[in-house]
């Protein structure tokens, strides 16, 4: 609450400076990131625009106005503006960066590895171009050029929580869970209330059938984020795997209560209805998940 207020009061001064200069284009700038810091894209985007037609060779604009786009899932426009800014500055690593991530957000996963390559030359101490180059890979299943990428940025960076998220997933896609762990460890020491940290450890605990740490893990998550439907679907399973089976249908329901479309979580109820031999709610579970995903493989 705090910040947004000196949030609020930056972007008075900002419009009152406004007032007495209409051209003022780096005014234009800092109240676009205030309404950015404040998650008003389409304020912001409005103020960047602005900046641009009084500025129009401003590469920091185009970026900025590219990662409001982004925060919209405009990643198109994203692409189009962070291009923009690398061709009036070749050497904006941030740029390449951005415009990396956009691409691996439309799965373009080949042109992220190379923007984010681009950017490592231009900045080999760019930890987040090896975080969105690690990225990049870890979607296209290179699990292992992902942990060289991520070991890369936390060792630049020790203290990115986010990084070692990323890493223990890596570690996690490659069945090495006690290495998972060992980050997702580490991610909760930078980030205690990192819900979605406590989250994947469950599920590395659930993977070595620890499933009484993987509860307790869902549960804190609960506590920290009661919305994230994962973490009820998650503790769903622990429960299951228990054969708890009537506390996991409803750690299922309320995955479904907060994410209607969970298709894995309807499968889940269904699975634990069926070992209940309650057919009828079974078969409906089912259903409902084939509504929403007809070729889902559960």
């Amino acid at each position: 609450f705090a910040d947004l207020k000196r949030i609020d009061n930056a972007i008075s001064d900002y419009t009152a400076a406004l007032r007495l200069e209409p051209d003022y284009a780096e005014a234009f700038v800092n109240r676009g990131n205030a309404y950015a810091n404040s998650g008003r894209y389409d304020s912001a985007i409005t103020d960047y625009t602005e900046a641009l037609r009084l500025k129009p060779d401003y590469a920091e604009g185009y970026v900025n106005r590219g990662v409001s786009y982004m925060h919209l899932s405009q990643n198109d426009k994203a692409i189009a503006d962070y291009t923009e800014a690398l061709k009036l500055n070749p050497d904006l690593a941030e740029a390449y960066v951005d415009r990396g991530d956009a691409y691996s957000d439309l799965k373009e996963y080949d042109k992220a590895i190379a923007d984010h390559t681009k950017a490592i030359r231009l900045q080999p101490d760019y930890a987040g171009a090896y975080v969105g180059q690690g990225n990049a890979y870890a979607s296209l299943g290179q699990y292992e050029k992902a942990i060289t990428n991520y070991s890369e940025a936390i060792r630049l960076q020790p203290e990115d929580a986010d990084a070692k998220l990323s890493r223990g997933n890596a570690y996690a896609s490659l069945e090495q869970y006690d290495k998972a762990i060992v980050d997702f460890n580490d991610a909760i020491k930078l980030r205690p209330n990192y819900a979605e940290a406590f989250v994947n450890r469950a599920i590395a605990f659930d993977s070595l059938e620890q499933y009484d740490k993987a509860v307790a893990d869902c549960s804190q998550a609960i506590q920290i984020k009661p919305g994230l439907a994962d973490a009820y679907y998650y503790r769903g399973n622990a429960l299951a795997d228990q054969r708890q089976f009537d506390k996991a249908i409803s750690d299922y329901t309320e995955a479904l209560r907060i994410k209607p479309d969970f298709v894995a979580a309807d499968v889940g109820r269904g699975d634990a209805h069926a070992d209940l031999r309650e057919f009828h709610d079974a078969i409906s579970d089912y259903t409902e998940a084939l509504r929403i995903k007809p070729d889902s493989p559960e």
